[in-house]
């Protein structure tokens, strides 16, 4: 039987590392696939036919392509790889996924922009290495950095695809790149999607750490589409029949892949009962992550009912727990709530060795002026959104604003609960602060955890990091 590593276990393995900064992204051709584009085989076929070869006969692909470039010219590989990968296709959820994480470090062997075109739509500052010449470039100015192993459909004399470019690779060419990837593989923890582990100059590598770590190396985890009867399906004569021998083969096959990884380069294997699986993953992972970050949502021009004094030292102590329980606060800089999340944050960080505020707190201040007050009400909501997207939990008291002689209802909070509730955020309300909040508690359609009664500051603040912590399964 072919044993794969139990899912949650890759799951918390690779959140550990994502809680860190020390997650890195592999894509291969596999990946790209899913997304519309070639894999190796795809993209030599047409190749493999005009040298009269069937490329699901061929194994040795880095030689077919050499062949093929012997024949037709180094011309005739680059105008392959450019109309093989076109700009146009649109991003899958996997490649959005990638984007919305906090990686900072996407290594690929493939010449495709997906990964690029999916930073650019999370608004992620990013930066494109494919070659050593590139790797001055680097800066913290930059969200993520992608390094392109075998190069970039838009400099396709450069790719790696054939014979003579891997055996250039690391000794004439791409000799700091190939450096930099040893380094990263020794200090983060890789994921590896789509990838095949059939390139030469990869495995080189990985058998070079192997060799000078004496086997301690760090630990990655990758990707398999476990080995199943269907894929062995023969149509012959109308009738349907399983390979059986083929299918016992290939077990056989993925069996010693799998501990030859684990064994020889601490490589342990999530198998996949299709590639589904991936985005489902990744998806995990993501939800994880966003339930760290908690959306604040507030405002008030008046405490009641609670007493001032204590509903203030609410604000602050409970930013300061959320934060040193681990959390993120987002918030908009509502009035009467923001100065005190900045308070609590601030206290928790200077009270601290080495705690920067912007790692804890991420404040957006609504803008007050526009062209007009249609623009500005459309700008709100345009920022509503962005806020609340990239949370998990929302969390909101008080809720009211003075207009005039008036103490209204902040139906602004409506309107971010109702965002909550689009993007699958769990909500806390706390009733028990009056305004929009308990309005909120109140109305049956919207699904949220209520909190009634105010007992003490340390008592309720206690009560709503427990209640975050079960969302996050920390409890």
């Amino acid at each position: 039987m072919i044993m794969g590593m139990p899912r949650k276990e890759l799951i918390d393995e690779l959140e550990k590392a994502l809680s860190i900064n020390e997650l890195s992204v592999f894509i291969g051709a596999g990946l790209s696939k899913g997304a519309g584009h070639y894999d190796w085989k795809g993209l030599l076929e047409k190749p493999a036919l005009k040298l009269n070869l069937d490329v699901s006969k061929e194994y040795d692909l880095i030689s077919l392509a050499q062949y093929y470039c012997n024949q037709e010219g180094r011309a005739k590989i680059n105008q392959l790889i450019r109309e093989a990968f076109p700009k146009t296709l649109p991003v899958n959820k996997n490649y959005e996924l990638l984007a919305k994480l906090p990686i900072d470090t996407y290594w690929t062997t493939n010449y495709d922009q997906l990964i690029e075109n999916s930073l650019i739509q999370n608004k992620r500052e990013h930066l494109v290495i494919t070659r050593d010449k590139d790797l001055h470039l680097q800066s913290k100015k930059y969200d993520a950095i992608i390094y392109k192993m075998h190069g970039d459909i838009d400099d396709p004399d450069n790719a790696v695809l054939t014979r003579d470019d891997y055996e250039r690779y690391g000794i004439t060419d791409r000799t700091l790149f190939k450096d930099v990837l040893e380094g990263h593989l020794i200090t983060n923890t890789f994921m590896f999607l789509g990838f095949s582990f059939s390139d030469p100059n990869f495995n080189f590598i990985l058998g070079k750490l192997k060799a000078l770590s004496n086997g301690n190396t760090r630990p990655h985890y990758c990707f398999i589409k476990k080995v199943q009867e269907v894929d062995f399906l023969i149509e012959e004569d109308g009738n349907r029949f399983i390979d059986i021998a083929q299918f016992d083969y290939e077990k056989v096959k993925q069996k010693l892949v799998i501990e030859d990884l684990k064994k020889r380069y601490n490589i342990e294997t999530f198998l996949m009962d299709s590639y589904e699986d991936i985005t489902s993953v990744l998806n995990d992972i993501y939800n994880r992550y966003r339930k760290k970050k908690i959306f604040i949502s507030g405002s008030a021009d008046r405490y009641s009912p609670m007493n001032e004094e204590e509903a203030k030292k609410l604000i602050s102590r409970l930013a300061f727990s959320l934060v040193g329980n681990g959390y993120h606060i987002v918030s908009g800089y509502g009035k009467g709530i923001g100065s005190y999340v900045i308070d609590g944050v601030a206290e928790y960080c200077y009270s601290s060795k080495n705690k920067k505020i912007s790692d804890y707190l991420t404040l957006m201040p609504f803008p007050l002026s526009s062209i007009t007050k249609a623009s500005l009400k459309e700008t709100w909501s345009k920022y509503r959104e962005e806020m609340i997207s990239s949370s998990g939990v929302v969390l909101t008291m008080f809720g009211n604003k003075k207009e005039g002689d008036n103490l209204l209802i902040a139906d602004g909070m409506i309107e971010e609960v109702d965002l909550a509730n689009k993007f699958g955020l769990d909500i806390i309300t706390l009733n028990f602060t009056g305004g929009a909040a308990k309005e909120i508690g109140n109305q049956e359609e919207f699904s949220v955890i209520k909190i009634e009664e105010f007992i003490d500051v340390e008592t309720n603040v206690k009560e709503i990091i427990e209640i975050i912590d079960k969302l996050n399964k920390r409890r």
